[in-house]
């Protein structure tokens, strides 16, 4: 899609929804034409969302009307749509925030952090134990293999093999 087919559907969406979600059209440089036409048509937010996969990820508005674009990579979107998405909409519609399930297990293997952004890494549980799925994070089987993810805040020291931790279970 072109920058000016982009631009006048956001117009057109913009005059008739209350949120619009754009998928695709994001990219780490100039090409990124989501956030280009949110910002000329509105406000722009954000265009990063910090925890990995760090998949471009634009939030603004137009109007009165919340734009989302999500990352084209299929498991960045999920995260997106899961940590982000969900919640913004639910509190559009008044509703309390969608909780997540979570559970406790000990961890199979050791977790690093990353000083400038929270990683959320898949794991898969066996019993007590959460074990990391690893891999490219756009592969969609990743996303199979795994039943929920874990959060390792920005700066955190980590977690050690046999520690327990929270997973946030799909």
């Amino acid at each position: 899609m072109r920058l000016q087919e982009l631009e006048n559907l956001l117009m057109e969406a913009s005059e008739e929804c209350d949120a619009i979600i754009v998928s695709g059209g994001s990219n780490r440089d100039q090409n990124d034409i989501t956030a280009q036409v949110v910002r000329s048509l509105g406000k722009v937010y954000t265009e990063g969302i910090s925890f990995a996969p760090d998949k471009r990820t634009t939030i603004g508005k137009i109007g009165t009307v919340l734009v989302i674009g999500l990352p084209g990579h299929p498991s960045a979107t999920f995260m997106v749509l899961t940590l982000v998405v969900v919640h913004l909409l639910r509190a559009m519609k008044g509703a309390p925030c969608q909780r997540f399930y979570k559970k406790e297990a000990r961890l199979s293997d050791h977790l690093c952090s990353n000083p400038q952004s929270d990683r959320y890494i898949r794991v898969r549980l066996i019993g007590d134990m959460a074990s990391p799925v690893f891999g490219k994070s756009g592969l969609i089987h990743m996303l199979y293999h795994s039943d929920g993810m874990v959060r390792v805040p920005a700066g955190h020291q980590g977690y050690r093999e046999g520690e327990w931790i929270e997973v946030m279970t799909w």
